[in-house]
């Protein structure tokens, strides 16, 4: 979707559900259809990783989670 859904509750979204023939966002999917919403979840997660997302290998790059004391 190009524009975003704005659900019956208020919220927008890019992604909605359409669940029973109605779309709606994933606070109201998941009061309904949680499996749906968990499924997915699980299957937005394994697309992310197994991509080729990679880190910027510029000269004195650090990494903004690791912690100074980690040094």
């Amino acid at each position: 979707m190009s524009q975003p859904f704005e659900c019956l509750c208020g919220m927008k979204t890019r992604s909605p559900f359409l669940v029973n023939g109605q779309v709606m966002c994933v606070m109201c999917a998941e009061n309904i259809a949680p499996r749906l919403v968990s499924a997915k979840t699980n299957r937005d997660w394994k697309e992310f990783t197994q991509s080729s997302h990679r880190l910027p290998t510029r000269p004195g790059y650090r990494a903004r989670w690791n912690d100074e004391d980690d040094d």
